[in-house]
């Protein structure tokens, strides 16, 4: 394996390729290799981890048990790095929902304001997960970032989570000044379920307050049951029970997640808790999109993207080859996930 640093400069290398949807995606490649079907060798070494742990059982997905459920939220995250420098934190609370203020030294009186919204499959995850991503992203985009400690499912079923990031995305809107940041440049934030709570946000934004939205490998649709996706899609040469395992861990879990985050699966098809329905999908803001090549949700935010593009949304979509779900919440151990920061970043420093 390249060094950490090394993977970094090979990492800001880009490549655009069209899919044959005509889509335009911009490429990164895995640092050691160009070759198609590798598998970044980090991510091989976690997901054998992963792998080796021991699996949760659930006796019926569409009806789990609350010991399953924890024991399904003890299973996510990761440990990971702090990278950052002189990135205050502060707890608090938001018109009645508790977040996590990140703010940089290097951030003007009025800077940019990124909402966050952590991911975990609507019943788990966590701000401590996503903390030094976001102090990362602070950091590096001179931007206040706000991190949302939403309600979880199925306490909370939908659209409680939803309507508390919206909360804090209004109150920061309409206090902008006495906190100390741009309302004209609000960008709202997620990864997985939380790109779905922060696509959903920007279609419940009748009053444009938010600029630019980054979502990363969201949960778009939350139909479990797509009758088109197929694995013939991903191309794999090495190690192909790895690549597997990438791909069906998240399949497997969409199915308990949706069916636990509403209350009836006609639900599927509300646009707010699956977005990628919007009735009007121009009214989306411009919109950055990042997939890993090995994530069973590839294929809707490929989807989406067309979707926008067509539409007349800008749209800049990104696919990190040879990783999977979840790469983000890796900085200092994924050189892929400070990379993909760094590109966030650039994206709001150009707003």
């Amino acid at each position: 394996m390249l060094k950490y640093n090394d993977c970094l400069l090979q990492l800001r290398k880009r490549k655009s390729e069209v899919n044959p949807d005509g889509l335009d995606i911009i490429i990164k490649n895995v640092p050691e290799s160009k070759e198609p079907g590798t598998l970044d060798p980090r991510q091989v070494l976690w997901t054998k981890l992963c792998m080796e742990a021991s699996p949760v059982h659930i006796r019926d997905i569409k009806n789990p048990t609350y010991l399953e459920i924890d024991a399904v939220r003890k299973s996510m995250g990761c440990k990971n790095k702090d990278l950052s420098k002189n990135v205050s934190v502060k707890k608090t609370i938001i018109d009645g929902v508790d977040v996590e203020v990140y703010r940089p030294a290097n951030c003007e009186k009025k800077c940019p304001v990124t909402i966050y919204i952590h991911g975990g499959g609507f019943i788990g995850g966590s701000i401590d997960v996503v903390r030094n991503s976001c102090k990362l992203l602070a950091e590096r985009a001179s931007s206040v970032v706000i991190s949302v400690d939403y309600k979880l499912a199925p306490e909370n079923i939908f659209p409680y989570a939803l309507n508390q990031c919206y909360k804090v995305i209004e109150w920061v809107y309409s206090n902008g000044e006495g906190f100390g940041i741009d309302s004209s440049k609000i960008i709202v934030a997620g990864d997985s379920a939380g790109g779905n709570l922060a696509a959903a946000c920007c279609l419940k934004d009748e009053k444009k307050m938010i600029s630019l939205q980054i979502l990363l490998y969201p949960v778009v649709n939350l139909n479990p049951y797509d009758p088109d996706w197929t694995e013939d899609v991903y191309c794999v040469k090495d190690e192909p029970e790895i690549a597997r395992q990438m791909i069906y861990d998240i399949k497997s879990i969409l199915e308990l997640c949706s069916n636990t985050y509403v209350e009836d699966p006609l639900c599927f098809k509300n646009p707010l808790a699956s977005p990628y329905f919007a009735e009007k999908p121009s009214v989306f803001p411009t919109t950055f999109i990042v997939s890993p090549e090995y994530d069973y949700l590839r294929r809707q935010a490929e989807l989406f993207s067309s979707l926008l593009s067509e539409n007349g949304v800008d749209v800049v979509l990104f696919r990190y080859k040879g990783m999977a779900h979840a790469f983000f919440e890796h900085p200092g151990e994924f050189p892929q996930a400070e990379d993909c920061i760094n590109e966030i970043a650039s994206a709001i420093m150009a707003l």
